[in-house]
């Protein structure tokens, strides 16, 4: 799976003492969404037709909770140069999210 964020304001956590290992949250997926991301791919851009900046493979997830007390996720990731510079095609995108299932 890869998941595509629009993520404007570069809002990523550097975790401690691994320069690798990323978090980027408060995402409005569900759960499950994130379940199955992980071990996929996390894109980050800012922009839906501009390449990727930065980006992963998910570790893991964790949910929290927006203000609104809506349930959100936050990703953690491996961060890759191989995942800068991606780019995806219009087509899919929510307002900030893009999930592209592999076919079976």
């Amino acid at each position: 799976m890869q998941i595509h964020f629009i993520e404007k304001e570069k809002d990523f956590k550097r975790l401690a003492a691994d320069a690798n290992r990323w978090e980027s949250g408060n995402w409005a997926v569900t759960p499950e969404v994130a379940e199955e991301a992980v071990g996929g791919d996390i894109f980050f851009h800012k922009q839906r037709t501009s390449p990727s900046y930065f980006g992963g493979k998910v570790l893991s997830f964790r949910q929290t909770e927006s203000d609104a007390g809506e349930v959100r996720v936050v990703f953690e990731f491996e961060m890759t140069q191989g995942h800068r510079g991606q780019k995806t095609d219009r087509k899919g995108w929510t307002s900030e999210t893009k999930i592209i299932r592999e076919s079976a």
